[in-house]
């Protein structure tokens, strides 16, 4: 047997020249100190050694880890995963049994199995995750397309923090679907319910951390200080729980913080549940970090937010109930904080990572509807509302005209969620909180008929709102404005859509100013609460909000809601 020589370079052996025999049959030539010497077996290497072969395939292609408190909801996550192609040939499932208590914290367990798994990749996952929507095939797809944007990304998930006040995500859970902000998106922190991990990638948990909180944080943190990255993808699952801050949350936290504190310069990192600045400052640490206070001050801000919203009294109820425990004296000192703070954390949002968007969210849009759900029609990536929407479009194909323009500025295209005319929605009367749209109505031939559907949908209290070019700041400028005549007229049925005496519309069926708009709600009896001359969006618009007025809903059923006048009747009335 021939045995390739190995080379070694030692300080000094003996004498040059001089053979010595090795206890496991080596015969070591000695050359001068320091200088390069043969080593060569006459045996062949000892049994009980083992070379390190680097290119050896992985065992498995996934190695799917979860700490078990209860065996039965871990069998249908592992049922799941089956179905969705992590079959048992090609994967191992790995866990710790915690059913008779926690034996073993989430830090130490996600170390074994970051050590033990055998998987090319290594997910760790709550045992209440459950792979109803998105496959095996999902998750690849997105792994490659991050091999293509960071090919030393090392960990991901479907959740997580990006910025200060900043978190994307792809997810379900009991309150309904969960898509914030363009993805993939680079990450300061991940949501601990999917985690995937590159083996090879070597990477850990702290070992001067306990508990079952913010492990994902500290793991992103450690792989950002190793070099590798941290993204979070569109890789759609359903999440049993909403979460849990109880109090070992905030002790986890505060361990993460005194951690970071000694290793870090000073940054802010925002999870989903939580945002901790992690700096040497003792000041800025002992402001941001205070997590009761801090976590008061956040849900009190809110809830007042809220209650202006819609109209109730401001020390009413939970708003009353948190200021007197958190105290005014706190509450001006965080307000002020948060209002300094803002300009910065805007200036992060824009120069976040990935690629940019062009325009800003709509402030009036945000003060109406954000905790609201409702539909967004024509929605687009590079003309983000960051509100709780489903998307509406008329097709699903991401290879039209518009959203290859979207792929054009922004680098990716929205999702569509409803496949439907933006005019004929496949929804429940009263159902909606609101419907929004940009830049969308006036690609309508009867406008009338998509606002009165609008209007069908969202509930009675429920808002409608819109942003419309306007005449005088777009390509519209030389056209003449759209006589509401003309738009009873084709709602009517008396101007077709293809009438020859109707000019070449350039993709916009109608031309308004502020002005003509909210003649057309007048019309309509449609009730204009707040509007804007130009839009604090794209800019080249007008902003009109409408809500819908209505009875209440009784007993769970909503009662008739108000319905539309005749438009030839309002005409004559007119």
């Amino acid at each position: 047997m021939k045995v390739k020589p190995l080379i070694f370079t030692l300080t000094s052996i003996g004498s040059p020249g001089q053979a010595r025999q090795s206890n496991l049959g080596f015969s070591i030539w000695a050359c001068q100190s320091g200088s390069t010497i043969v080593i060569e077996s006459q045996m062949g290497f000892p049994e009980h050694c083992r070379a390190l072969d680097r290119s050896a395939p992985d065992k498995f292609n996934y190695s799917i880890c979860t700490l078990v408190t209860d065996p039965a909801e871990y069998a249908e996550m592992v049922e799941s995963f089956v179905s969705a192609g992590f079959d048992p040939a090609s994967c191992e499932y790995l866990y710790i049994d915690n059913s008779r208590g926690n034996q073993c914290d989430a830090y130490a367990g996600c170390n074994l199995f970051l050590s033990s798994a055998q998987g090319e990749y290594i997910i760790l996952c709550h045992q209440d995750v459950v792979l109803k929507y998105d496959r095996r095939e999902h998750l690849e797809r997105g792994m490659k397309e991050l091999d293509q944007i960071d090919p030393t990304w090392a960990v991901l998930g479907n959740a997580g923090g990006v910025a200060a006040d900043l978190a994307v995500a792809r997810i379900s859970d009991p309150d309904g679907h969960h898509r914030w902000g363009r993805l993939p998106a680079q990450a300061s922190s991940l949501d601990e319910n999917f985690i995937l991990v590159k083996r090879r990638a070597n990477l850990c948990l702290s070992r001067d951390l306990s508990g079952f909180h913010l492990y994902g944080t500290d793991l992103c943190q450690l792989a950002r200080m190793s070099g590798w990255g941290a993204w979070v993808v569109n890789f759609h699952l359903f999440h049993k729980s909403r979460g849990n801050r109880d109090r070992s949350f905030y002790e986890i936290q505060r361990g993460l913080v005194r951690k970071y504190q000694k290793a870090m310069s000073g940054r802010a990192v925002q999870t989903t549940c939580t945002r901790v600045y992690l700096s040497g400052s003792r000041l800025l640490s002992w402001l941001w970090n205070a997590g009761r206070r801090k976590t008061m001050f956040d849900q009190l801000y809110e809830a007042r937010k809220r209650q202006r919203r819609e109209g109730r009294p401001a020390k009413s109820g939970l708003c009353a109930q948190l200021a007197q425990e958190l105290g005014s004296g706190w509450y001006a000192l965080y307000w002020a904080a948060h209002k300094v703070s803002r300009p910065f954390q805007s200036s992060a949002r824009w120069a976040g990572p990935g690629p940019p968007t062009k325009f800003w969210e709509s402030k009036l849009a945000q003060k109406y509807l954000d905790g609201l759900t409702g539909l967004e029609i024509g929605g687009s990536a590079h003309n983000p509302f960051g509100l709780n929407t489903k998307n509406v479009d008329f097709t699903a194909d991401l290879t039209t005209e518009f959203k290859q323009a979207e792929v054009d500025q922004c680098g990716t295209a929205l999702p569509v969620d409803i496949v439907a005319p933006g005019d004929c929605l496949p929804v429940p009367d009263n159902s909606q909180d609101f419907v929004i749209s940009s830049h969308v109505i006036e690609h309508f031939f009867d406008p009338i008929k998509a606002l009165k559907e609008w209007h069908r949908v969202v509930r009675p209290g429920g808002y409608i709102f819109l942003i419309v070019p306007h005449k005088e700041r777009t390509f519209d400028k030389e056209r003449p404005r759209t006589a509401l005549k003309e738009l009873i007229a084709r709602h009517d049925g008396l101007i077709g859509e293809t009438d020859p005496s109707r000019p070449a519309m350039r993709g916009h069926h109608s031309v308004w100013i502020t002005k003509d708009f909210l003649e057309l709600c007048r019309y309509l009896n449609l009730k204009v609460i707040d509007y804007l001359d130009k839009d604090d969006k794209v800019g080249n618009g007008f902003a009109v909000l409408i809500q819908k007025e209505g009875d209440p809903i009784v007993d769970g059923e909503p009662q008739a809601s108000p319905s539309f006048n005749s438009p030839n009747q309002l005409l004559r009335n007119s």
